[in-house]
């Protein structure tokens, strides 16, 4: 079967090379407005698959936006599909290793946490220390690389 032979493709009323200058469409619209900032799984995940996690266009799919967010910055199992996942973690490998993202760590140290072992116990004043794992857009491809990113090759 052919990638043009897929029902997925119909469902939705395209071809295979249409869907994939959307999707390249969708991806570069999120990256512009991420450029220099963080990139929000959710949110690229939303820009590029609209119709199938809101549910716009695909009654068949109602969304259950709950069941699909992430979890202390990780994508929960199963929701949304695995394709969608593994084309999100593809993506984002594909951006470092053209140079387009940079990953780094964000350390943020608040004021002061109070923490106390047990009532009796002498009140202990500590920093608040949050370490999280970011990829940073540091400049924008073009939609034609994009385009060559999310062409399928076998």
């Amino acid at each position: 079967m052919s990638s043009e032979e897929g029902w997925w493709l119909k469902h939705y009323g395209k071809t295979y090379a249409q869907w994939v200058e959307e999707k390249a469409e969708r991806i570069l619209a999120y990256l512009m407005r991420a450029l220099g900032g963080v990139i929000d799984l959710q949110e690229l995940l939303e820009s590029v698959y609209v119709e199938r996690l809101k549910g716009i266009a695909s009654p068949d799919y109602p969304a259950r936006k709950y069941l699909w967010k992430p979890v202390r910055g990780k994508l929960t199992d199963f929701k949304p599909s695995p394709f969608m996942k593994n084309f999100a973690e593809y993506l984002i490998s594909e951006l470092k290793s053209r140079g387009y993202l940079f990953s780094g760590y964000v350390v943020e140290i608040g004021e002061k946490v109070r923490a106390v072992d047990a009532p009796a116990a002498p009140v202990r004043e500590l920093p608040r220390v949050e370490i999280q794992r970011v990829d940073r857009l540091i400049r924008l491809p073009t939609k034609e690389e994009l385009v060559d990113i999310c062409t399928w090759k076998p």
